[in-house]
Order: C-alpha cells, then structure tokens, then sequence
C-alpha cells in the first residue's frame, strides 16, 4: 500500500527557508518533507488523518494477525542496534482496507 498513491492523500506545497542570511523563500512538495523525518509514517497519517493514538499500551500480535493488513511501502526506516550489531526496521505501517484502518508500530 502506498499511502501517497492512496485517496486518503492529496499531495501539498510547502514553503521554507533555505540557506544562509539572506534567507530564501522555497517551495517544495511535502513528499520530501516526510522523507527526512525520524518517523516518516507518523508524521504523514498524522498530517491527513485524525489519528486515534493508543499509546503506552502493551500489544502483542501474532505475525498471522496482520494477515488481512496490507503492509504500507511509501518508506522505509531502520536502526542500528550496537549491543546486537544487527539493523532492523523501526517504523512499521499496515493497512487494512475493508476497515479503512492504519496500524503504527515502532521498534
């Protein structure tokens, strides 16, 4: 599932300054402003979406429970774990479209 591909996307220009005094006034399409984010999922449902965060909560979900989720592509986020010296993924998205639901993991 791509998220900037969906209905639920209508993409935006954005206005910002680059570069040293003297400033200059940009524009720029807001795709690449969620590529450099730390969490490029959050920030992009969080921006078209009322989001209904359930946080601080302990969710433990089988691999077979997301099977009618759709995994979302638009990005992908890893980490560097160096007690493990291992990279993993740490942002997840899913999509289930019949309940037109969006699932956030973090890692």
């Amino acid at each position: 599932m791509k998220i900037m591909q969906s209905k639920f996307y209508e993409p935006r220009k954005l206005i910002g300054l680059r570069g040293e005094s003297p400033h200059v006034l940009t524009e720029f399409d807001d795709a690449s402003f969620y590529r450099s984010k730390y969490a490029p999922f959050e920030a992009l449902l969080d921006d078209i979406l009322s989001p209904i965060p359930v946080g601080n909560a302990s969710l433990v979900l089988a691999k077979t429970q997301l099977g009618d989720f759709e995994r979302c592509t638009d990005f992908v986020t890893v980490k560097y774990d160096k007690e493990e010296n291992s990279v993993m993924e740490k942002e997840l998205c899913f999509y289930h479209e019949a309940l037109e639901i969006f699932f956030l993991s973090n890692k």
